[in-house]
């Protein structure tokens, strides 16, 4: 079974949504990272 043509976009949208998020909750997390060792 395969997602229809609107549902394939959607769910590409919604991974690029959380790799978007992931990489800026890293970025935060290296950010603070660095703070606390100063």
């Amino acid at each position: 079974m395969y997602p229809s043509k609107t549902a394939e976009r959607t769910l590409n949208r919604h991974m690029e949504l959380c790799r978007w998020l992931y990489n800026r909750l890293l970025s935060e997390l290296k950010i603070l990272q660095k703070g606390i060792k100063l």
